[in-house]
């Protein structure tokens, strides 16, 4: 009985924290849709200000700012992949508490399976294709690299003017914030899997820790 009530308690404590969890992926994700449908927003009259006016000078600007939705997304993106992946632990958990059946399996199989995973083989014609995520990556970056260098082109003769050194501090500039950007979405879209070991070291250690039996203090002889 006492075995039963503790698993009990356990399990109940998994599926709060689950539930937890869940609701902090939506509130991320929800919040991740407002700051760029904001942000895109903001690119779209920046350039067409630079259009009706017939300023090169706005589309300069157009550079930075969809590298900087692109960080701020990727930074968002970090926050999503460490809460699947501490879900994925969390499922497994209770699976085990269960008695190892694969009762929840959404996080830790269904998305790595198909949502994280480039391609997957169709079942009807038993051949590899891509992912939607892939595609949707790819077609992304291919409209952002387009925008930012049809941005550059357009306001090119209100950079030249400027001279020579602050031309080459510009496209220093924009090469640095292209390779952050690359680098944060890379290591963002890749670390699920590390995450998903560094906590079951962590939680692993924390309960190794928790069993070992604490000394007795050491009193001084008299």
């Amino acid at each position: 009985m006492i075995d039963n009530h503790s698993s009990s308690r356990r399990l109940d404590a998994l599926f709060r924290e689950f539930d937890n969890l869940v609701a902090e992926n939506r509130l991320v994700l929800d919040g991740t849709d407002k700051k760029l449908s904001i942000a895109f927003g903001v690119t779209a009259s920046l350039i067409g200000a630079g259009v009706w006016r017939s300023q090169p000078v706005f589309f300069l600007i157009v550079p930075f700012l969809i590298l900087a939705i692109a960080f701020f997304a990727a930074v968002q993106l970090g926050h999503i992949v460490l809460l699947g992946a501490q879900l994925a632990v969390v499922e497994e958990r209770i699976n085990h508490e269960i008695g190892g059946q694969p009762v929840m399996t959404y996080f830790n199989v269904i998305v790595r399976a198909v949502c994280d995973a480039k391609t997957f083989i169709d079942p009807s014609k038993q051949r590899p294709r891509r992912n939607f995520n892939t595609i949707y990556t790819a077609a992304a970056i291919a409209v952002l690299v387009a925008a930012v260098a049809i941005s550059i082109v357009a306001g090119w003769p209100a950079l030249i003017v400027k001279g020579w050194i602050p031309t080459i501090c510009y496209f220093v500039g924009v090469i640095a914030a292209t390779i952050l950007v690359v680098f944060v979405i890379h290591r963002a879209a890749n670390d699920k899997d590390r995450m998903i070991l560094v906590i079951k070291q962590a939680i692993e250690k924390s309960s190794n820790d928790s069993q070992e039996p604490t000394k007795p203090p050491m009193f001084p002889k008299r």
